[in-house]
C-alpha cells in the first residue's frame, strides 16, 4: 500500500494507519522516523517498543551500531501482537543523513521477508504515466 501514499506527509501516513480497524505490526515507508514521531504525538505508544525502532536507544546499542555489530531482530506478529514498528525500506536507507536512528529503523536489520522493490517498481510506472 506504500505506493498509494507517494509524496504525502507523515500526517497522511498516520491518518491512514489510524483509519485501519487493525493496524499492521510493521509499517514500511521512506519517511519512517517522521511517521513514528508524528504518530507518537497523535497517539502515545502508537509505535512500541522503542518508538517503532528495532533497538532501544541506549549507549550499548549506539556503540554496537557504530561498530556494525547489531544483531537482527526477529519480528513475529503472532507471538507479539502488541509490537508496532515504523521501518525504512532498503531503497531509502542510503542518505546524506547518517545516524543511529536510520540503522535502528532499517528493514534489513530484522528477520522479515519483505520485497519492497515491488512498490518501488509501481512508483516508477506511476511516475512515468504522470
Amino acid at each position: 500500500m506504500k505506493y498509494t501514499l507517494r509524496q504525502e506527509s507523515a500526517r497522511d501516513h498516520v491518518d491512514g494507519l489510524l483509519s485501519f480497524i487493525q493496524r499492521p505490526n510493521v509499517y514500511i515507508s521512506d519517511i519512517a522516523s517522521q511517521v513514528a514521531h508524528h504518530g507518537e504525538n497523535r497517539l502515545p505508544d502508537m509505535f512500541e517498543p522503542y518508538k517503532g525502532m528495532l533497538y532501544e536507544w541506549s549507549k550499548k546499542n549506539l556503540l554496537l551500531q557504530k561498530e556494525g555489530l547489531l544483531k537482527k531482530v526477529e519480528i513475529d506478529p503472532d507471538a507479539n501482537p502488541e509490537k508496532y514498528y515504523s521501518l525504512l525500506d532498503r531503497f531509502h536507507t542510503k542518505s546524506k543523513k547518517k545516524g543511529p536512528e536510520r540503522s535502528f529503523r532499517d528493514l534489513r536489520n530484522c528477520m522479515l521477508d519483505v520485497n519492497s522493490s515491488v512498490a518501488e517498481q509501481q512508483n516508477a510506472v506511476m511516475a512515468r504515466d504522470r
